[in-house]
């Protein structure tokens, strides 16, 4: 999947917005997410974030992966992801 045009970072703030109004009429083509927002089983923030997946393109932002740090990788972390 190609995902181009103008994207936005997905805040708790959007959420009703993003529910109640399809995202092209917004102006958003597509949402980035933040991973470890989403990583707890359950809850609301996870429940928005697959009503809102269902229409709109997301790309992932793992900020905790440290891809580039001195410690191995994480496997813990990344089969949780």
């Amino acid at each position: 999947m190609e995902i181009s045009g103008f994207g936005l970072g997905l805040r708790t703030d959007h959420y009703a917005d993003f529910r109640a109004t399809p995202a092209r009429e917004l102006g958003v083509d597509w949402l980035e997410v933040i991973s470890e927002n989403y990583l707890v089983p359950g809850g609301k923030p996870l429940a928005h974030l697959t009503a809102i997946r269902r229409d709109v393109p997301m790309v992932m932002h793992g900020v905790s992966m440290s891809i580039g740090g001195s410690n191995p990788l994480d496997f813990g972390y990344l089969r949780e992801l």
